[in-house]
């Protein structure tokens, strides 16, 4: 789809107020005398992060759904003592993923709080940012000014138990607002997309104590539905790719319910459920039922099985008739990319790049998907520009080609005569975490253009720590697997001796 009828489809959600469907776009674009592919249509908006698709077909933006939405964040007594507010993970799931916390805009009678910058201790930094995943914790602050010129592996290290950090500055708001340690601070959800938030304070401690008991005994409710609901989501839809996946499942179904001022907050709930925890899950977090490991059983190849999200659910291009996964349009989409960037004519190498060379693949369905994809070659060239490209084209063919070791990863863990399922688990989880990472960083190439110098740093240096990552963990695998079936071997021989 060229960039000119992307952004109409843009501008077109952006005008919505409610929920719309695919007929409410055609009517549109008919009116403009447009006329775009219906597949086309449903593909590009299968590839936004911030729009959600409900069970009857209509859409919906998350800045839609979650305006004014309310929750609440208990500061603790060190932070009132000394006045700010480590914001951290304290926002999931009402905000916008993309947002990191020090890009959030708080207000209160419609004056911003401004960050300052303090050094605190890595243990309070941990417990507010431990949803994102202790190991992802570095990463998240390298991106806050406070650690500029700060070589990433001096930040969060333990060498050293303190860390700069940019927190909100909460003098005048906890001193004109009579605040006191165990009141709480509202806040309202003004503009998802810019992560701008209006706060207020709710006294803990009121002079009707009937007015207590029923603000507690609120909370005791808000609580009690979170917990069900995210209990739901973890027998129902498994593992997510991310924590903020798993808590926006949970809270999408019940956003009328568990956005109230009166709400508790994720933190508190953890802390005090009898029935859910904090687990490791490779590099990050899951929150997951208490005292059940988390098992990668039918998991740890999920993104390359997950149903397609266009609207026949078969993979257009045909790369599934040619390998038994499923891989992200997007993705496909990047190799072709990628190969305009090097001046790469052949598809054939394209292709080469995807399907590793010990994978035996039906005549037809190559050449299926050899036409399929030179069609679409044709179609990004149409709109592709080199220069613009320039600053992350090294860091998408580095994306890339650590992408294509896990694909050929994958299939010697599938064509192994061992059970995935006996394996040591962690690895498989890591190796998880780093397609689906991958995944998100392709992504956002497709998106934006014009990417700061910051975020085109940190994508390097998250690639640079990714193939490390993988070089480790690839080598766990296979060494487990050789000795795997080594034992087979030597068990077989025993037996027929």
């Amino acid at each position: 789809m060229q960039k000119q009828f992307e952004q109409i489809l843009l501008s077109f959600i952006e005008m919505q107020k409610t929920t719309f469907r695919l007929e409410d776009i055609l009517t549109s674009l008919k009116k403009l005398k447009l006329n775009i592919d219906e597949d086309e249509i449903q593909d590009f908006l299968s590839k936004l992060p911030f729009l959600v698709k409900f069970i009857d077909g209509s859409y919906c933006s998350k800045a839609i759904l979650l305006k004014y939405a309310c929750f609440t964040i208990k500061p603790t007594k060190k932070e009132v003592d000394e006045k700010y507010l480590m914001i951290g993970h304290r926002t999931m799931p009402f905000t916008n993923p993309n947002l990191m916390p020090t890009d959030l805009r708080f207000y209160y009678n419609k004056k911003m709080i401004n960050f300052g910058l303090f050094v605190l201790p890595n243990s309070e930094i941990q417990e507010h940012y431990k949803l994102f995943g202790d190991e992802l914790i570095p990463q998240i602050l390298s991106l806050d000014w406070a650690n500029f010129y700060e070589p990433i592996e001096n930040i969060f290290s333990p060498e050293s138990y303190k860390t700069h950090i940019s927190v909100l500055e909460m003098s005048d708001f906890y001193a004109q607002t009579n605040f006191h340690y165990g009141d709480r601070i509202v806040c309202v959800i003004k503009d998802w997309f810019q992560g701008t938030i209006n706060i207020a304070p709710l006294s803990e401690f009121l002079k009707n104590p009937f007015q207590n008991s029923e603000i507690e005994e609120l909370r005791k409710i808000w609580n009690t539905n979170f917990e069900e609901s995210l209990l739901n989501v973890i027998h129902n839809d498994g593992i997510f790719e991310d924590m903020y996946g798993q808590l926006f499942a949970a809270l999408l179904p019940n956003i009328k319910k568990l956005s109230t001022p009166f709400s508790g907050s994720v933190e508190e709930l953890i802390e005090s459920s009898e029935k859910l925890e904090i687990q490791n899950f490779g590099i990050e977090n899951r929150i997951w039922e208490k005292g059940k490991p988390i098992i990668a059983i039918k998991t740890w190849d999920a993104p390359f099985t997950m149903v397609s999200t266009i609207s026949t659910n078969t993979e257009k291009y045909g790369l599934a008739d040619c390998i038994n996964l499923k891989i992200n349009e997007t993705i496909i989409d990047q190799y072709l990319v990628d190969a305009l960037a090097n001046n790469e004519e052949d598809i054939s190498k394209v292709i080469s790049s995807i399907i590793p060379d010990f994978i035996s693949v039906d005549p037809n369905a190559y050449k299926n998907l050899m036409l399929n994809l030179k069609d679409k070659s044709a179609k990004l060239h149409e709109s592709y520009n080199k220069f613009a490209d320039f600053p992350i084209a090294e860091i998408r063919h580095g994306a890339l080609l650590l992408f294509s070791k896990n694909i050929s990863l994958v299939h010697e863990i599938r064509l192994s005569t061992i059970d995935p399922a006996t394996l040591s688990q962690q690895p498989l989880f890591m190796i998880m975490h780093i397609v689906e990472h991958l995944s998100k960083l392709l992504s956002i190439f497709l998106f934006q253009e014009n990417l700061a110098d910051d975020d085109l740093r940190a994508m390097k240096d998250s690639i640079e720590g990714m193939n490390y990552s993988f070089n480790e963990n690839c080598t766990q695998i296979l060494t487990e697997l050789k000795e795997r079936h080594y034992n087979l071997k030597l068990s077989s021989s025993n037996g027929e001796n």
